[in-house]
């Protein structure tokens, strides 16, 4: 920690034969072991997140929305599943996927938006994904505020609202 305290120890079998790590921003550790390369988030819930949690990783990002915990990976969206007590969770792909998958994501509040090219999606209370709108090459969703979200494109930029009852651009 900041305090110099002892946050977390990375001390069973799979850490034994760290070869590399790696910080570039703050709150995230990159570890390169003999069986992968895990991202490990200390200053979150989730501690690290692999391939041995169900993840294929390719630019992850994650995003918490009405205390779920979602990952968009290699253009999958997945959902953490609850381990055992004590034990790590593990990642399912969430089920309906994105059409087109998920490349970016962003929550806020109790909205969690997903898209890609082909659209953005909010994920609604009965599990079903909702197209909200397009934005041609969607690069990032970025919230800012709860409702309130921020679509970055190649060619352009669109801000979505939500109105109570509907996302708006």
């Amino acid at each position: 920690s900041p305090e110099g305290t002892l946050l977390s120890a990375l001390v069973t079998p799979p850490y034994h034969r760290v070869s590399s790590i790696a910080s570039r921003e703050p709150g995230v550790l990159w570890v390169l072991t003999e069986e992968s390369i895990e991202k490990v988030l200390y200053s979150g819930g989730l501690t690290s997140f692999g391939q041995r949690q169900g993840l294929t990783l390719g630019w992850p990002q994650v995003a918490a929305s009405q205390g779920r915990i979602f990952v968009a990976s290699a253009n999958v969206l997945y959902e953490a599943v609850a381990g055992a007590t004590g034990g790590p969770a593990r990642f399912e792909r969430f089920n309906p996927q994105p059409p087109g998958g998920a490349t970016s994501l962003t929550s806020g509040g109790r909205h969690l938006l997903t898209g890609n090219s082909a659209g953005i999606f909010s994920l609604e209370q009965d599990g079903s994904l909702n197209r909200i709108a397009e934005v041609k090459d969607l690069a990032s969703l970025t919230m800012v505020g709860e409702n309130t979200c921020f679509a970055i494109g190649a060619a352009e930029i669109a801000l979505f609202e939500w109105d109570g009852t509907r996302w708006f651009e």
